[in-house]
């Protein structure tokens, strides 16, 4: 694993870290937009880590399609948490 993958492994966590953090909170959406933001970092260093590694094909496909997808959850919601407030 290369030290991108590492980060943005880091990241992912981080930001999948604070949803239990944001139900404890007084403002949890502040919290889960921060966290969804992180995720946003996120993905974008999985995807470089995926078509720089040297795993097999099918491997990277598979994690650039699900980090892509995750990526257009994440900005659907925030789009959707911003038209709220």
């Amino acid at each position: 694993m290369n030290t991108a993958f590492t980060v943005g492994l880091g990241v992912l966590l981080a930001g999948g870290l604070l949803g239990p953090v944001a139900q404890r909170s007084s403002n949890p959406w502040r919290i889960r937009e921060w966290a969804l933001a992180l995720v946003i970092v996120a993905c974008p260093i999985l995807i470089y880590a995926a078509i720089t590694s040297d795993v097999s094909t099918i491997l990277k496909v598979l994690l650039v399609a699900t980090m892509t997808g995750l990526l257009a959850v994440c900005a659907w919601t925030l789009q959707r948490i911003s038209q709220r407030e």
